[in-house]
């Protein structure tokens, strides 16, 4: 089956890509070679949303950023533990969205902040508005258990392993989020595919190259896994 390339209306809510590393140098310096290296081309700046105060012994806090850059078309956030990139506004799709992360990641190694990598991945989430997704979900949608009745789904949480890589679906209906200041309401389909390093790998093109594979995954995951293909016609593919 051909993967599409856009479908329409645009559900997608977010489009992240992240890289988790142990740092050479002490966030100090982090901060200062990253913003004296990057504020050009991504010349808007912004503090992360928890204060570094807040978080430093927070678990599960660890790796959320120091500072997000950005421009009219992508972000990169970043702190001594992590990189991440982003979409701004409508999506770029994959084609300039990839090659705007690795033309970044190359510079990023030229500084020589990073002694290791521990983690790569690539989080994607779409609002479909529930009426018509719960006829397209390979799942079904609801269920009945004799002499209770027919339960709705809720919250369906899946965990994957396809070689080395983890994949972790979730599909969350009655969701409410804010989209381009607009108010909406859908289900959620929210995936995350990563690969966690037990020896440090290089930030070169074989891991540009999985960082592709991550997001070809994710897309096989929707697509191929999650709905159905007379739904996907719905929402006017092109491939």
């Amino acid at each position: 089956m051909s993967l599409p390339v856009e479908i329409s209306p645009n559900p997608l809510l977010t489009s992240a890509v992240e890289i988790r590393y142990v740092s050479n140098i002490s966030r100090e310096e982090v901060l200062a070679k990253v913003l004296g290296s990057f504020t050009r081309r991504l010349p808007k700046i912004k503090e992360g949303p928890v204060p570094y105060s807040v978080r430093v012994d927070q678990k599960g806090l660890e790796y959320a950023p120091d500072f997000v850059l950005f421009n009219d078309d992508f972000s990169m956030s970043f702190s001594d533990k992590m990189i991440s990139f982003e979409n701004v506004g409508e999506y770029k799709f994959w084609n300039r969205y990839f090659g705007f992360i690795v033309e970044q990641l190359t510079l990023f190694k030229e500084l020589a902040i990073v002694k290791q990598v521990s983690r790569v991945g690539v989080r994607y989430a779409s609002l479909f508005q529930d009426e018509f997704v719960k006829q397209g979900l390979r799942m079904p949608p609801s269920y009945e258990i004799e002499g209770i009745g027919e339960g709705e789904l809720r919250i369906h949480s899946s965990r994957f392993k396809k070689d080395d890589l983890s994949i972790n679906l979730q599909i969350r209906p009655g969701v409410k989020v804010e989209k381009n200041s607009e108010q909406l309401e859908g289900l959620v389909i929210d995936i995350d595919v990563f690969k966690n390093f037990k020896d440090s790998a290089d930030l070169d093109k074989d891991f540009y190259n999985l960082i592709d594979i991550l997001h070809t995954t994710e897309k096989r995951i929707l697509f191929e896994g999650v709905l159905k293909p007379e739904f996907i016609e719905k929402l006017n593919p092109k491939y």
